[in-house]
């Protein structure tokens, strides 16, 4: 949800440092066992292992 200042936050407010992000499209992805039965969407706070240089769908599309 987006607010008057401009920032994405979620739902209990937090303020999303990367909205865009989704931790399926992270090479790491799944990162932990476990990673799949839980809400939480760690790219889009800001998760570390997370690395934006290779995201599996620019790996695809590049590959075409």
């Amino acid at each position: 949800m987006k607010y008057k200042d401009g920032k994405v936050r979620d739902s209990g407010g937090v303020i999303l440092k990367y909205p865009e992000r989704d931790c399926k499209k992270c090479l790491n992805y799944p990162c932990f066992e476990g990673i799949d039965n839980l809400s939480c969407n760690f790219a889009k706070y800001g998760c570390q292992e997370y690395d934006k240089k290779s995201i599996k769908s620019e790996i695809n599309n590049s590959s075409k």
